[in-house]
C-alpha cells in the first residue's frame, strides 16, 4: 500500500499529539494522587496532635486539682 507522504505525516503528527495529551493526563492524575496522599497524611497528623493535646491537658488539669486539695 503506497500512501501519500502528506497523509502519513499528518497521521504521525496526530499520534504524537495524542500521546502528548495522554502523558499530560497521566501527569495530572499522578499529581492529584500525590496531593490526596499529602492531604490524608496531614489529616491524620492533626487527629494525632489533637488527641495528644487532649491527653496533656486532661493530665495537667488532674494534677492541678490534686495539688490544690
Amino acid at each position: 500500500m503506497n500512501m501519500n507522504p502528506l497523509i502519513l505525516e499528518r497521521m504521525a503528527e496526530y499520534e504524537r499529539d495524542r500521546i502528548r495529551r495522554d502523558m499530560k493526563q497521566i501527569r495530572l492524575e499522578e499529581e492529584a494522587m500525590q496531593a490526596g496522599r499529602t492531604e490524608e497524611k496531614t489529616t491524620k497528623a492533626r487527629v494525632y496532635r489533637s488527641r495528644l493535646l487532649t491527653l496533656i491537658v486532661s493530665t495537667l488539669v488532674k494534677w492541678m486539682v490534686s495539688v490544690g486539695r
